[in-house]
């Protein structure tokens, strides 16, 4: 006989040691390459009865996680689910496992290491701009953060909904708190926050909260009345003379100083000549003879010019 105790302790070991065979790893490559097979064809077989019970089509896959790994990829489909993958992506079953299993052993190397809040916010952007190129079908359009309102509410006409509440609505690389970017992501990978199209009163309210209401201008006080052309007033300088005045005479136009050039070089050689100086044109005698000769020495002058005495 066990007391409640006993029985109670029992029980955790059982359930514990079931949880180990379900979820514990196995002992090397031979034994989980095993259990995924066993496992994976099991799952073949239920979806096979599954499609003749109920008539749904579905398809299953599995690969190896790790590159060192020896389980073998394989694919599984019922109900000719396999003809989507051809018609919708263009490839074959085989083409799409291998894709996968490069994309898992990637993954696995990738996950080795601690993500960053860099390697965060890289994922949430990425999200963000598949998301916006999908709902409006253009690859090259671009998220804006800064005009969001504007460029992408206004002009597109979509909007990304389920922000989580308490994170403002920002580039994810100008969010710097790691709980922030966590939440961020993981309400983008879920669909939580998700992009929607906008109905024409939203886009319009919008606009109204960009741009305004638009104000009436005021109505003229003539309104009604027939305006001719405008005659245009004359200035007060160009002002006509009263009669009998006479017209003032046009102000000479003050020119600006013209720029000094620099100076010729015959200029330059004359400036460097020494200044000549000028002998007067009538030389006359010297008064050494007295007062008497002096109107005949008067009369004696010598003509520069000529070369000659006057006499």
């Amino acid at each position: 006989n066990l007391s409640i105790e006993e029985e109670k302790a029992l029980l955790g070991a059982l359930s514990e040691n079931r949880d180990v065979r379900k979820k514990g790893a196995r002992i090397d490559n031979k034994a989980a390459t095993l259990d995924v097979a066993n496992t994976f064809q099991r799952i073949d077989q239920e979806l096979t009865n599954l499609y003749e019970r109920t008539g749904a089509p579905s398809f299953a896959l599995v690969s190896r996680g790790h590159i060192k790994d020896s389980i073998i990829p394989s694919f599984t489909s019922s109900g000719g689910a396999s003809d989507f993958l051809l018609e919708t992506f263009k490839l074959r079953s085989d083409e799409v496992v291998q894709l996968f299993e490069q994309w898992a052993c990637a993954r696995a190397i990738k996950n080795k290491k601690a993500p960053t809040i860099t390697t965060i916010q890289g994922e949430c952007s990425k999200l963000i701009a598949l998301g916006l190129a999908r709902i409006t079908g253009k690859h090259d359009v671009e998220m804006s953060y800064v005009n969001y309102k504007a460029e992408i509410e206004l002009k597109l006409g979509v909007r990304l909904c389920g922000w989580p509440a308490g994170i403002p609505m920002a580039a994810p690389g100008n969010i710097k708190r790691m709980a922030d970017v966590q939440s961020l992501k993981e309400a983008l990978s879920s669909g939580h926050c998700t992009w929607s199209t906008m109905t024409r009163a939203e886009i319009e309210e919008v606009r109204q909260e960009l741009h305004g209401v638009s104000k009436t201008r005021k109505r003229r006080s003539d309104a009604d009345q027939k305006r001719g052309p405008n005659k245009k007033k004359k200035r007060t300088g160009d002002a006509q003379p009263e009669d009998g005045g006479e017209e003032p005479e046009p102000e000479a136009a003050a020119t600006a100083p013209k720029k000094r050039g620099r100076p010729k070089k015959s200029q330059k050689v004359a400036a460097m000549v020494p200044p000549s100086f000028k002998s007067a044109e009538m030389i006359e005698n010297s008064d050494e003879e007295g007062d008497g000769d002096a109107a005949t020495n008067d009369s004696n002058q010598l003509d520069i010019t000529t070369g000659t005495t006057a006499l």
